[in-house]
């Protein structure tokens, strides 16, 4: 089957996937530090770079906030973004504003049951 065996219907939803791929992929930096269920990191959190954002993941204008916090790796010094939602950013900025910034993330869960457990580290 060839792209004019499709229907102007079928196309255009073909069009719209591949919109929103390229959306997302743009919407999710390289430098993104990704977590998997089970997954934790140790992060140095500077709480002078941490951006507000409002992104449209589903591409139907629906946005919904998030904070990237740039976040250095320990022992690499490789820098990446965190991107927490309110409630994670909540938890974040109450370890910060305490004088936290090295902090153990460890992600349980996946969707929408997700939830971030963040501790301070004591540093040596």
């Amino acid at each position: 089957m060839t792209n004019k065996d499709l229907s102007d219907k079928a196309q255009e939803n073909l069009r719209r996937n591949a919109d929103l791929r390229t959306k997302r992929k743009m919407m999710m930096p390289d430098n993104l530090l990704v977590l998997r269920d089970g997954e934790e990191a140790i992060r140095i959190f500077n709480p002078e770079q941490i951006d507000q954002q409002e992104i449209d993941y589903d591409g139907n204008g629906e946005k919904v906030q998030k904070f990237d916090y740039i976040v250095t790796d320990p022992n690499t010094g490789k820098i990446q973004i965190f991107r927490a939602s309110p409630k994670t950013s909540r938890d974040f900025d109450s370890l910060l504003t305490e004088g936290h910034r090295l902090l153990k993330i460890i992600r349980k869960g996946s969707g929408l049951k997700t939830r971030y457990h963040i501790t301070p580290v004591s540093e040596s």
